[in-house]
């Protein structure tokens, strides 16, 4: 007499791939959570990975402990509030500001790429006029 497993037979508690998980509910944190998360993370500079391993112990991601921060750098966790916080709406932004945006961070790369270019010109001239023997101090 063989004891071997029927392949055909399915346990009840199997769940079959078709069904639908609920969608995650979206976390909230205490005022207190939060602030003790960012003292513990604070203290995190012994060692390294420490920070990650205290986010992975909390099950948080180091983005929401970076929002946390900014919270509590806008002072929405001072001990006065103790509900929740409301959610706000977010700022919509004006097309003709982006582009204003974008235009500057443009010209501030091409001034970098050409202060680089000016800097590099005047060591050049500084070596050469040093193999040249040539001063650079003003002469009265």
């Amino acid at each position: 007499m063989s004891h071997s497993i029927d392949p055909t037979q399915v346990p009840e508690t199997t769940t079959s791939s078709n069904e639908v998980n609920p969608s995650p509910r979206k976390r909230r944190y205490s005022v207190a959570f939060k602030l003790r998360l960012i003292e513990e993370a604070d203290r995190c500079i012994n060692e390294p990975g420490e920070l990650a391993a205290l986010l992975r112990r909390e099950g948080i991601y180091f983005s929401t402990l970076g929002d946390f921060r900014k919270q509590k750098a806008k002072g929405l966790l001072d001990s006065k509030r103790t509900k929740a916080l409301p959610s706000t709406p977010k700022e919509r932004t004006d097309p003709k500001v982006v582009a204003e945006l974008a235009a500057s961070e443009r010209e501030v790369r091409r001034l970098k790429r050409e202060l680089e270019r000016a800097r590099a010109l005047l060591d050049l001239q500084k070596k050469v006029s040093e193999l040249l023997g040539l001063s650079w101090e003003p002469t009265d």
